[in-house]
């Protein structure tokens, strides 16, 4: 009869390998969330430039209803959060635009709509500055 004591446990290589395979796995799941991360910020951005584009659709539907000539300067309506500047029947500037719209989570520097904290990932707006002409909405990936 073998009285040899049973040792119950792991042997020091053994746990080397798992922690090791441990180590490799959290790299790569680490930086497939930080790339999905860079997805849903540029998903937002173009998201962002559609909600950009309805909101000056509907200012200028607004000014077509209210029979505002297409050189109109104001328009002023509650539902359009009170007066909007115009140029050539849409909002004049991105500040008047993101008066028609709700942007939480977003800042406005100069002449473009960004995500809070990432000035390079965002919506540059550039008015409609000749008559027939429609707004432009220029998304910015560089910074998500």
């Amino acid at each position: 009869m073998d009285k040899r004591k049973k040792t119950a446990g792991f042997s020091l290589l053994e746990l080397i390998a798992v922690i090791v395979i441990l180590g490799i796995l959290s790299v790569l799941g680490f930086s497939k969330f930080m790339k999905l991360r860079k997805e849903t910020r540029i998903y937002a951005v173009k998201q962002l430039k559609s909600n950009m584009k309805t909101a000056a659709w509907l200012c200028n539907i607004k000014v077509r209803q209210l029979n505002l000539p297409s050189d109109a300067k104001v328009v002023e309506d509650k539902d359009l959060s009170g007066k909007i500047r115009l140029v050539n029947g849409y909002p004049a500037s991105l500040v008047d635009l993101t008066n028609t719209m709700t942007q939480e989570g977003y800042e406005i520097t100069g002449k473009t709509l960004h995500l809070k904290g990432r000035a390079e990932c965002g919506v540059i707006y550039k008015s409609a500055n000749k008559i027939g002409e429609t707004p432009e909405f220029i998304p910015v990936f560089t910074g998500c």
